[in-house]
């Protein structure tokens, strides 16, 4: 995750970048915060993710961009 968000700011890299590896729903926020455009995601998991991304509302991880992130640090 931390090579997406470098591609973004130290590469300017622009195109998509696609998460195609193990996440789960609660990750969606954190992985599109770092930079990652799109998440592969299983027919079987869809709705699950979907669900996620209207549901929740509370966050424990910190974004990296912001001021409490160690990324920035």
């Amino acid at each position: 995750m931390i090579r997406a968000r470098r591609l973004r700011t130290a590469f300017g890299f622009t195109g998509a970048l696609i998460a195609d590896v193990h996440t789960i729903p609660d990750q969606a926020d954190y992985l599109f915060g770092c930079g990652f455009t799109h998440a592969m995601v299983t027919p079987d998991r869809l709705c699950d993710w979907q669900q996620a991304r209207r549901f929740i509302q509370i966050h424990f991880q910190t974004m990296p961009d912001s001021r409490h992130s160690r990324f920035d640090q």
